[in-house]
């Protein structure tokens, strides 16, 4: 398995990713009745939303940490952001359910601001030195 010896791009681009990610998690989980009102989505999908984006957060935190990490593990979050946009511009434009205004400014954000952390993350692979490849 190849690791990589994480750049400070990539460092930042992870540790913005995982604070973003958590607050928005923290909101939609606490906030999911009001939210999904507001929003016109169901409450039980702000509210999944929401404690998948606080796991993720953890796990792109604890990432942002390490000194070295598996190029296929910053591979997997880069097309999770990827993924994650791509189904919030479907939520917003092409789902069975009927966003407000807010809901569809809402979800447009989320995946305009997750292809921007892709990107960054990308940049910051890029940057990124391979030290060491380890049998497993």
């Amino acid at each position: 398995m190849s690791y990589l010896n994480v750049s400070n791009l990539l460092r930042l681009a992870l540790r913005l990713d995982a604070i973003a990610t958590f607050a928005s998690g923290l909101l939609m989980s606490a906030a999911s009745g009001t939210l999904a009102a507001t929003f016109g989505l169901p409450q039980p999908l702000v509210l999944g939303a929401g404690l998948f984006c606080l796991a993720y957060a953890a796990l792109v935190g604890w990432m942002s940490l390490a000194a070295r990490l598996p190029a296929a593990g910053v591979w997997s979050i880069i097309i999770g952001n990827i993924g994650w946009a791509i189904a919030c511009l479907e939520l917003a434009f092409g789902s069975a359910y009927a966003p407000t205004s807010l809901g569809v400014a809402f979800l447009v954000s989320q995946a305009l601001a997750v292809l921007v952390f892709a990107d960054l993350q990308w940049f910051g692979l890029r940057r990124s030195r391979t030290p060491v490849v380890v049998a497993a």
